[in-house]
């Protein structure tokens, strides 16, 4: 995944493109997405049919798909990354305040190690913007902040 990569491009003697890659250790942190409602109601709705819909497979023993996220942590790691994938709290109906609380004492408690890069994914990448966006300020320091499949409300 390329857009994760932080480096400069030059060209060889071959006149070949060439990636430097940075030799600083970094944290990764992954924001997960989640659901959003706009009243008690929908909420409500989507639990007693969506929801409902999505859990009545019996378990089955089956081998398990390589998740992007997981493949790519793994591969953060093995380079002497830190990574985080925090789990943030109700996914199925997400508050942007519940998650700026647990995000706000949950990065006091963590290891950081070099710059912080940010993953947002989805109703993650949301959060991120609306977080930044309102503090104006991070206390540590933020190489980048890369959004995937976040939507923007207009």
């Amino acid at each position: 995944m390329l857009f994760f990569f932080s480096g400069l491009s030059t060209l060889d003697t071959n006149g070949t493109k060439n990636l430097i890659r940075n030799k600083r250790m970094n944290t990764y942190i992954f924001i997960h997405g989640g659901e959003s409602f706009s009243s008690h109601e929908e909420y409500t709705n989507w639990m007693s049919t969506t929801a409902v819909e999505w859990n009545i497979e019996p378990y089955a023993i089956r081998e398990e798909k390589k998740k992007w996220k997981t493949e790519l942590a793994k591969k953060l790691v093995e380079k002497d990354n830190l990574v985080y994938l925090p789990n943030f709290p109700n996914p199925q109906n997400a508050k942007y305040e519940e998650w700026r609380i647990f995000f706000d004492a949950w990065i006091k408690k963590i290891s950081i190690q070099g710059n912080i890069v940010f993953i947002g994914t989805s109703l993650g990448g949301n959060f991120l913007l609306t977080y930044f966006g309102e503090k104006g300020y991070f206390q540590y320091p933020v190489e980048g902040i890369h959004l995937i499949a976040s939507c923007l409300k207009c």
